[in-house]
């Protein structure tokens, strides 16, 4: 059985879409590229209050948002 991989959250670099640094930070917690998961993608976004996000959506993948 593989091992599991542990992520911290504090060590993930951000990233913000251009023109929202300072509103809304995302950062990829579990994906193909570093863990190898091709059927799920965890993400941990942060929106300020008060704002709204860019917009957009992943086509091809089912989203799942817990506010």
């Amino acid at each position: 059985m593989p091992r599991g991989k542990v992520v911290k959250i504090d060590k993930v670099m951000p990233f913000s879409p251009p023109g929202f640094e300072n509103i809304y930070t995302s950062k990829m917690l579990i994906d193909v590229f570093n863990s190898g998961s091709e059927n799920i993608q965890i993400n941990h976004g942060v929106l300020k209050g008060g704002r709204v996000t860019p917009g957009g959506v992943h086509e091809g993948h089912d989203e799942v948002y817990i506010v």
